[in-house]
């Protein structure tokens, strides 16, 4: 293996996880816990994230009260709801969209993990015929409100770290159009070619940061106060190493991975990508072809490159706005990388495990030399109910040399 994978043994034995086995929750709502009185009408609490989405939550509640013979959140609130200020009056507005920031923590009793900053956006209620009223409740991270506006920006010869940190920089009508500070991975930008021309066009700042994130590979996440290192909450744009202390676990079949359904596919393969551009500065076009002889493809996957190779298509080409061969090569070997490591996609559900996010690694062990092996996870669902506290994710293969066992 090329990283250190933690056993979920390993993580319950850890000083602060005393409780390992008892898992908790924690909704504060502007800052303020949940009355316990709503604490006992949870029935589900949903985490969701990706590398391609912003992530949200979903909380579902008992929306019945026994007492009274009415709706408890939603359904029986009076005319004056919204200014009243008794406590059944004040549950009307709890999980009122827009207007409340929510912190949603997850782990187990000596150890909570922060999960997101979200909004409320959504109230679902549902009166059934035949069962108890619910109501739903979905938020997002407060990334969604970086998307109220669109702009139209271009930058000349700059990195992408470099337009990462300017947007944050950026005013409009006096008042910053970025509401949170950007750090970027000061190694990272480094590296980075200088783009000669990068276009935002009628773009949310956050939907143009996605996108410029992943066309590099990198990935965008919000992380929140560090009172220890002193760093504020922020947007990090850079390598997905740096987006939040890596934790990589090793799940083994038959005891911490409870379910796993993977696809093994040689549809849609190629032998080689190449990337078309204009090199502005020469004055002449660009040409780069990258093939699976690529040092840095070589070795990914490579005991089921029998799956890659066994009908590949002859080229991608691909034209595209290139301004340097160098930012060519990286495109088609991103492309290529990218198709070699959808040979495996799986799902699977784990033990909960809160530290189990988009962008982190697993192992996946004991189910042979095709299976087993290093996983990108790329989506996880957790869910905490009654029944305990698990987490439903999604992955690619990327193993790098030799799969253990």
């Amino acid at each position: 293996m090329t990283a250190a994978f933690r056993t979920v043994l390993e993580e319950a034995a850890r000083p602060g996880n005393r409780f390992f086995y008892a898992p908790a929750f924690q909704v504060r709502i502007d800052g303020e816990n949940l009355p316990q009185n709503v604490l006992r009408d949870v029935l589900e609490l949903k985490y969701v994230d990706g590398l391609t989405e912003i992530d949200s939550f979903e909380i579902t509640v008992n929306n019945w009260d026994p007492d009274s013979r009415s709706f408890k959140f939603i359904g029986s609130e009076p005319a004056d709801y919204m200014t009243g200020g008794d406590a059944a009056t004040r549950l009307y507005r709890l999980f009122q969209p827009c207007e409340k920031t929510v912190e949603i923590r997850l782990g187990y009793a000596d150890e909570l993990v922060t999960m997101m900053l979200a909004n409320f956006t959504t109230m679902e209620p549902h009166f059934p015929a035949s069962a108890a009223p619910t109501l739903t409740v979905t938020g997002l991270n407060v990334l969604h409100q970086l998307r109220r506006k669109k702009y139209t920006t271009a930058w000349v010869s700059r990195t992408p770290s470099w337009i990462a940190r300017n947007i944050a920089t950026l005013r409009d009508h006096g008042q910053p159009r970025f509401p949170l500070p950007i750090a970027v991975d000061p190694e990272a930008e480094g590296r980075e070619p200088a783009l000669d021309y990068t276009a935002q066009t009628s773009q949310y700042d956050v939907d143009f940061l996605l996108n410029l994130a992943r066309q590099h590979g990198y990935e965008l996440v919000v992380q929140e106060a560090n009172e220890e290192a002193g760093t504020p909450r922020q947007l990090y744009f850079g390598p997905g190493a740096s987006a939040r202390p890596p934790v990589n676990f090793r799940l083994d079949w038959g005891s911490t991975l409870i379910e796993f359904e993977p696809t093994i596919t040689s549809h849609n393969q190629w032998k080689s990508v190449t990337v078309n551009g204009w090199d502005r500065q020469a004055q002449r076009p660009i040409r780069e072809t990258v093939n699976f002889d690529d040092p840095e493809l070589r070795r990914l996957n490579a005991d089921l490159r029998e799956f890659v190779q066994c009908d590949p298509r002859e080229e991608l080409v691909v034209d595209r706005p290139m301004f340097s061969r160098d930012q060519a090569r990286d495109l088609a070997r991103s492309i290529l990388r990218d198709r070699a490591a959808s040979v495996v996609k799986a799902k699977g559900t784990s033990v909960g495990l809160p530290d189990l996010r988009a962008g982190t690694k697993v192992y996946i062990g004991h189910l042979g030399a095709r299976l087993s092996g290093e996983y990108l996870v790329t989506k996880t669902g957790h869910g905490l109910t009654d029944a305990g506290y698990t987490v439903r994710f999604e992955a690619r293969r990327e193993q790098l040399g030799e799969a253990g066992s």
